[in-house]
């Protein structure tokens, strides 16, 4: 009785170790988020997106493209409205704005990418384009490299 009572003993204490160890593991994983923000017309009706893409993500069909990490991209909703969609990128939410991304004529633009640190906090905001000036900008929203 008090050898099996030991062996229970010592595989709990195992049990607990090992979950201790997978617990502490997990804990230390690296905390990346996207972030996406929208941007409205005068009248209200949603013009576009701005995204921000915090890790690379290989999409498993070869016919559309991978998105690559720390980038952003602009998505102009409306066809035909005149307006398009800037993506703004504030790298450590300091107030200034380090990258841009242009989406006009209902299409999204090209991922704007450049590496930096991880767990570096972004913010990005989606701001409206009509005749080549930005106007209104959306409300920020935040996100983790």
């Amino acid at each position: 009785m008090n050898k099996a009572m030991t062996r229970f003993a010592r595989g709990t204490l195992a049990a607990v170790a090992a979950s201790g160890l997978v617990l502490g593991l997990a804990g230390s994983a690296h905390a990346s988020s996207n972030a996406t923000a929208y941007v409205y017309g005068p009248n209200g009706a949603r013009l576009g997106a701005a995204y921000f893409q915090a890790d690379p993500y290989d999409i498993p069909d070869p016919s559309r493209p991978d998105y690559p990490g720390d980038a952003i991209r602009a998505c102009d909703q409306v066809p035909g409205d005149g307006y398009g969609v800037q993506a703004q990128l504030d790298i450590g939410r300091d107030n200034t704005i380090d990258r841009r991304a242009n989406g006009t004529g209902a299409q999204c633009s090209d991922w704007a990418t450049g590496d930096f640190g991880e767990e570096t906090p972004v913010r990005v905001r989606a701001c409206q384009i009509l005749n080549g000036t930005v106007r209104e900008c959306g409300s920020w929203s935040n996100g983790v490299s």
